[in-house]
């Protein structure tokens, strides 16, 4: 799979390495790759806040993907008891309701023709039943394109956190915000189990 930062296969060969800009974005290559739809960069920001997929054909930008953290202060949902476990409506509630503030990823797509989208990514289960098991709510980011870019995403900060810890040169400026590290390292709990048809959907 790509963008492991560890080794891969029996030969031991390293996987894809960040470099580092000078203001300490991480710039992570990424080979032929079916969920992008082709070779790319992914770049973190110094914070690991942002991450950025450009799609290339040769050096040409053919698509970027852009998934921005989102901290919501103050925001919750109003959970209520349904049987044995706690299904969460809407943000606001009632006074004396239970509260879960659910940060989230905002995640912007541009097509060669500069068209945009955007759409909100949460982690697995947010917002969901908590008696839905730990296996369903990894299906539900892995059967989601935007789920299966976010583990690429999720890749490419392994690969940034790799090369620092290794004292790359220039790998000084990035400095990771650790709850935007945190939720992020929620699309990648699961990475194990994904296969080959999975991630190639």
């Amino acid at each position: 799979m790509p963008l492991r930062p560890r080794s891969t296969g029996a030969s031991g060969s390293p996987g894809p390495q960040a470099t580092f800009t000078a203001a300490g974005a991480a710039v992570v290559s990424v080979p032929n790759d079916r969920t992008l739809g082709g070779p790319a960069r992914v770049t973190v920001s110094p914070d690991a806040r942002v991450y950025t997929a450009e799609v290339l054909d040769g050096d040409k930008v053919v698509r970027r993907i852009t998934a921005t953290y989102k901290e919501e202060k103050g925001a919750g949902k109003t959970a209520s008891r349904v049987g044995r476990g706690l299904l969460y409506g809407a943000s606001g509630g009632f006074r004396g309701s239970v509260q879960e503030v659910k940060d989230s990823f905002e995640m912007e797509t541009m097509d060669s023709n500069g068209a945009t989208s955007k759409t909100r990514v949460e982690v697995p289960g947010a917002g969901k039943s908590k008696v839905a098991s730990r296996q369903e709510q990894a299906n539900d980011v892995f059967d989601s394109l935007n789920g299966r870019f976010m583990v690429i995403f999720y890749r490419a900060k392994e690969a940034a956190l790799a090369a620092k810890a290794q004292n790359v040169s220039a790998s000084a400026a990035f400095n990771p915000d650790s709850k935007a590290v945190a939720l992020i390292d929620q699309f990648g709990a699961n990475d194990k189990d994904l296969n080959a048809s999975t991630i190639s959907k």
